[in-house]
């Protein structure tokens, strides 16, 4: 079995071509922070990049980036209760 310390390289690699371009080479710390805190995780189609927010107990937000620059496409906000948990 090879070891991924014989061969770094293999970490950063795709395993299917599909996801080849998706990885910077260089860490962005501002695309990074401009990301929300979400327990969703982003959908990628074609050259968009969708995320679903909770903003808080009664509203969600979705919100469609442009995948090669992280600009924001567009956003979409809407009421969200959560419901009552029964004790």
């Amino acid at each position: 079995m090879q070891k991924l310390e014989d061969e770094p390289e293999l970490e950063c690699l795709s395993i299917s071509r599909v996801y080849d371009g998706l990885r910077e080479n260089d860490f962005n710390q501002a695309r990074f922070d401009a990301v929300p805190k979400t327990n969703s995780s982003p959908v990628i189609a074609g050259d968009k990049v969708f995320l679903l927010e909770r903003l808080d107990r009664k509203e969600e937000r979705v919100r469609c980036f442009q995948l090669g620059n992280g600009k924001t496409l567009w956003e979409h906000q809407y009421n969200a209760p959560l419901p009552m948990r029964k004790s």
